[in-house]
């Protein structure tokens, strides 16, 4: 065969083999592009997970935030509770002292009414528990701070301050 003839071959033989590399590029890239394909639903599938579980966190985050306030809440009005039950305390302690005094007078007057200097004495002592109970109540409404004192091991109750000094008996008011 001659030079032209042999120059077609090759001329064929290259264009086969452009043709050949063509679709194996085509097929290459076909590949690549299936994959990228398969990794895009992927990653909109990660990315739709990741939500979920974004809106999943912010629903627990939510709701332990309202459970902390509702804690909040409760403790505020256990804390209000204990400082009521120390008030009570300290009333039921400085109140029933001199209470007892004038009850204990009270019977004892029925007893000495003939007696004028014991009715005097016995009267004495009524008018001072009577002014300590008012001390008392003059004391809690003056309170500014509450600072506290074991009344028993356990039992706080709540620190009037120091009483004022004694009343005349005849001043009750």
């Amino acid at each position: 065969p001659g030079l032209e003839a042999r120059f077609e071959a090759a001329q064929a033989a290259s264009a086969r083999a452009l043709e050949d590399v063509s679709r194996l590029l085509q097929l290459r890239m076909g590949q690549v592009a299936s994959r990228a394909d398969e990794s895009a639903v992927r990653l909109g599938r990660l990315v739709t997970a990741l939500a979920a579980l974004f809106l999943v966190s912010l629903l627990l985050v939510v709701g332990l935030l309202w459970r902390a306030a509702d804690m909040q809440r409760r403790l505020v009005e256990a804390e209000r509770l204990a400082a009521v039950a120390q008030v009570g305390v300290t009333l039921r302690h400085e109140i029933n002292n001199p209470l007892a005094v004038v009850v204990g007078a009270a019977d004892i007057l029925r007893e000495v009414r003939h007696d004028p200097r014991a009715v005097a004495e016995w009267a004495e002592a009524v008018a001072l528990a009577a002014a300590r109970i008012r001390d008392v109540l003059r004391r809690l409404e003056q309170l500014r701070a509450v600072e506290t004192v074991d009344y028993a091991p356990g039992v706080p109750m709540v620190e009037l301050g120091p009483p004022a000094a004694p009343p005349a008996p005849d001043k009750l008011s």
